[in-house]
């Protein structure tokens, strides 16, 4: 994976790490939006970072697994954060044909491998199973009704869970 360090996170972690944080990165889905964005959080003076970018033909490594990406306030501390080339607006089919549907399998292969490394179960946790503390995956949406310390609702109302839970579940059978 591809190293671009980005120049806003907070090094260590307070709290063990208990989800995973799904983003659209809100840009075109194409082979060089991931190294795009990733550049973007080195060099920009907004104070924003995730942990891993995804397009359909790379993943950029920004933040180290150990350190806090700055992404989802609320579940930072907690989290690991990963940005998918795409757009909130996306509907279902469009998530889910040509160069989307290969960023979704890159990000799957990604999130297979920290599901393993954090004992984090393939499931795409409730509002409420986020608030109460379960262990799984969740949307930047999802950490806003939760935490109410933001608004954004990506990955979107559109966004294919069940079939990307299912894209984590191959990759990890095959990382085995």
């Amino acid at each position: 994976m591809v190293k671009t360090p980005a120049r806003w996170f907070t090094p260590g972690r307070r709290t063990p790490i208990r989800v995973i944080v799904i983003h659209d990165m809100e840009a075109p889905g194409k082979s060089t939006t991931a190294e795009a964005v990733a550049r973007y959080f080195a060099f920009t003076d907004n104070k924003v970072s995730a942990h891993v970018c995804v397009d359909d033909d790379s993943a950029v490594h920004c933040v180290a697994d150990h350190d806090t990406a700055w992404a989802a306030p609320g579940a930072n501390g907690d989290g690991l954060q990963l940005e998918i080339a795409g757009h909130a607006r996306r509907t279902r089919e469009e998530w889910l044909n040509g160069l989307s549907r290969a960023a979704l399998v890159r990000a799957a292969e990604v999130v297979a491998q920290w599901c393993h490394a954090y004992a984090i179960p393939v499931m795409h946790l409730s509002v409420d199973q986020l608030k109460s503390g379960a262990r799984g995956i969740v949307g930047h949406a999802d950490v806003s009704a939760a935490y109410r310390r933001g608004d954004h609702t990506d990955p979107g109302g559109h966004f294919p869970w069940e079939e990307f839970l299912e894209m984590v579940q191959a990759a990890a059978k095959a990382d085995r």
